[in-house]
């Protein structure tokens, strides 16, 4: 079977070395767009500074890889992400962070079930994209 990564980048550790990260692009679950004006109203009331640059979503590797690069790293992403079942995340609790004149609200998992699901799906990815762990690093896990 021919692979659908472009040679020069078969393995994880060529693509994460021959590219720069860029603050414009992510790897993101978007929620439904009939949730978004909810959560956007929130977001506006918070004053988050990203309302009008980023839909609602949930970055899982942020920042990601320039465009000219995305159909490479795409074809990684899917092949980790081949092993995994796909679950139904039920993103059902809001929280900010942030201080006082800013705050940026993100959605949750209330239950430990969805948490460990989408646990399991971040860990997949930056296992393909190792060079992309600028969340990780922030702290233990990513966890503000």
């Amino acid at each position: 079977m021919e692979s659908l990564v472009p040679a020069p980048y078969r393995s994880a550790a060529t693509l994460n070395s021959a590219i720069a990260k860029q603050h414009s692009s992510t790897v993101a679950l978007v929620p439904p767009e009939e949730v978004w004006p909810q959560v956007q109203a929130a977001r506006k009331a918070l004053r988050d500074k990203g309302l009008y640059r980023w839909p609602p979503h949930m970055n899982l590797l942020y920042p990601f890889v320039a465009p000219a690069h995305f159909g490479a790293a795409a074809a990684l992403l899917a092949s980790s992400l081949e092993a995994l079942a796909t679950p139904v995340i039920t993103l059902d609790a809001l929280a900010c962070f942030g201080g006082r004149s800013r705050g940026v609200l993100y959605a949750c998992c209330s239950s430990t079930e969805d948490t460990e699901a989408l646990q399991r799906i971040q860990e997949a990815l930056q296992a393909s994209m190792p060079y992309c762990d600028d969340q990780q690093r922030k702290n233990e896990g990513g966890k503000r």
